[in-house]
């Protein structure tokens, strides 16, 4: 379990203990909660910090909502 206290949007994925099988259950929620996806690529093996995640999974659900507007 994530302490809360050590959450911060500089706070690095490894500092916090959030091990990749976390990092999956995070996306499942993430997507579950927002209709959106979240590949696993380059992309997201790149992210390091809360804030880097934080960003892409915003992107990811304006990007969705952008294109759920425009059909």
């Amino acid at each position: 379990q994530i302490d809360r206290a050590e959450l911060s949007l500089d706070a690095k994925l490894e500092d916090i203990d959030l091990a990749s099988a976390d990092l999956m259950m995070v996306l499942l929620a993430i997507e579950d909660n927002y209709d959106v996806y979240v590949a696993v690529d380059k992309e997201l093996t790149d992210i390091t910090t809360v804030g880097a995640l934080v960003s892409l999974v915003v992107d990811r659900i304006l990007t969705n909502e952008s294109e759920s507007a425009s059909d």
